[in-house]
């Protein structure tokens, strides 16, 4: 696999230039058919840590995950640059058993509430990653999970279910057949806000939405809703 293209965004390689353990074997590869999932991490430190610090870190420590490489297959840093640290087929230890199968690694370094340039990266990287292994159109794209969703872990921080939106609402629509009250109901009116507008319809049959946190826009052909959330 070649170094992934994220298109108005920097990618540095890494691959096979960052420290291992010493001894350890390294991580098996995987198909790329069988993965379904962008996991996010952060680091739990307020500090821009690089692939390099982080692999530093993990391949040193002596107790808990006694990782043979960087466990993240991306490192995003504070001013929006990735770092790429394995190919996509690397089975990485980021997620836990079936996750790490499933799952490809992407760490935010930070404590909790990263930058708007991680941010913007992250959206990107993920768009890309879609694209890059033919999700999204007969197959689903990636879901975004949190490390937190999967496994018993405080990753990636308190705040995820809020910036989580973000990484949502850059990705491909969200499907849907009734509109947008059921979405609204899933969400929920803290994720959401109230409605500032009545749903409001054009001569096609599309409706769009204003709600004090987000907006939401219905393609009645695609039958899919758009929605993106204040910042």
């Amino acid at each position: 696999m070649t170094l992934i293209t994220v298109p108005g965004k920097e990618v540095a390689d890494f691959r096979g230039r960052l420290p291992v353990r010493k001894g350890a074997n390294g991580y098996p590869n995987r198909p790329l058919e069988g993965i379904t999932m962008a996991v996010i991490h952060y680091s739990g430190v307020d500090a821009d840590s690089s692939a390099t610090e982080i692999a530093s870190y993990q391949t040193t420590k002596t107790s808990g995950d006694l990782f043979p490489e960087c466990a993240y297959s991306f490192v995003i840093r504070w001013d929006g640059r990735i770092e790429q640290c394995h190919n996509l087929e690397k089975r990485s230890w980021h997620a836990g058993g079936r996750n790490n199968d499933l799952g490809i690694g992407i760490c935010l370094p930070g404590n909790g509430w990263p930058t708007s340039h991680q941010l913007d990266s992250a959206a990107a990287l993920i768009r890309a990653l879609n694209l890059t292994l033919n999700r999204g159109g007969e197959k689903p794209s990636l879901r975004i999970a949190g490390h937190k969703e999967l496994s018993a872990t405080a990753c990636p921080g308190p705040y995820w279910d809020i910036w989580k939106q973000h990484l949502v609402s850059a990705s491909p629509p969200i499907p849907v057949v009734l509109g947008f009250r059921q979405l609204y109901d899933y969400l929920g009116e803290e994720r959401c806000g109230a409605p500032l507008t009545p749903e409001q319809y054009d001569a096609q049959g599309n409706s769009h939405q204003i709600f004090t946190r987000c907006e939401m826009r219905w393609d009645k052909a695609e039958n899919r809703v758009w929605i993106s959330f204040n910042p």
